[in-house]
């Protein structure tokens, strides 16, 4: 996708079964609340050369305060706005600071 920049880091939050395949990165940290996918994810992704996989069993709120500021590249929150109340999105777009 041309409008996407190179990145080395995309967390992948609230991916379920399916992370995200729009950019690829050499770093690849999928964020998922549910054990149920957390476990379907680590038995179906495997670390290639290009793409190495971190997979938290996390919301989305407790991963943005474990990782440093400016750790990961690009964030992804594909499929979870219709989960999230509008309060805390507003919560998270101040949490995650360029």
């Amino acid at each position: 996708m041309k409008t996407l920049k190179k990145a080395n880091s995309v967390l992948d939050i609230g991916c379920g079964i399916m992370p995200q395949t729009l950019l690829k990165a050499p770093l690849h940290i999928c964020c998922e609340p549910h054990k149920e996918y957390v476990e379907k994810l680590q038995a179906k992704l495997t670390d290639t050369h290009e793409t190495k996989y971190l997979i938290i069993n996390s919301t989305w709120d407790h991963i943005v305060e474990l990782l440093p500021p400016q750790s990961v590249d690009t964030i992804f929150l594909l499929d979870i706005i219709e989960h999230i109340e509008k309060t805390s999105a507003l919560n998270f777009s101040l949490k995650v600071k360029p």
